[in-house]
């Protein structure tokens, strides 16, 4: 009977212990309400440079034509009109949460491109996705054949 109060003592001072460690280490398991979005533009690169592109976030829109950029880039606003109003429907989340984008471009002496291409994203300096609480994410440049 000894034997036995003895393993419970040990088993139970155990658990205590796991249970310290627990709330000294990893103090609050829940995530702060702090939102990471990434508003910015998303950067479309071609491998044969295109006379004009146009372009919407979402599978069911209606691409618009895009200007490029100063740095001679192709940068798609996530704003009205490349953001479907009802943006919701068409894939996305809205600005911030974009996953898909449809391009239609012309180039010289070739046929048109007309895709719809996925959307990814990594971490941002400071992010980790492997942690309990991932940081903030920036998306990648959208690579269009």
């Amino acid at each position: 009977m000894k034997r036995r109060w003895k393993f419970v003592l040990a088993v139970g001072v155990f658990g205590v212990l796991i249970a310290l460690v627990l709330v000294v280490v990893r103090p609050g398991l829940a995530c702060p309400a702090v939102g990471y979005a990434d508003l910015g533009d998303v950067e479309l690169e071609f491998t044969s440079e295109p006379d004009s592109v146009a372009a919407c976030f979402g599978y069911e829109c209606t691409p618009q034509p895009v200007q490029r950029s100063n740095d001679g880039k192709w940068k798609v606003p996530q704003s009205y009109p490349y953001m479907p109003q009802d943006s919701d429907l068409h894939g996305n989340v809205g600005p911030g949460n974009v996953t898909a984008i449809r391009i239609m471009a012309a180039r010289p002496a070739a046929a048109p491109i007309v895709s719809i291409m996925a959307i990814r994203s990594e971490p941002a300096e400071g992010g980790q996705f492997w942690s309990t609480c991932p940081g903030p994410t920036r998306y990648m440049p959208v690579r269009v054949p």
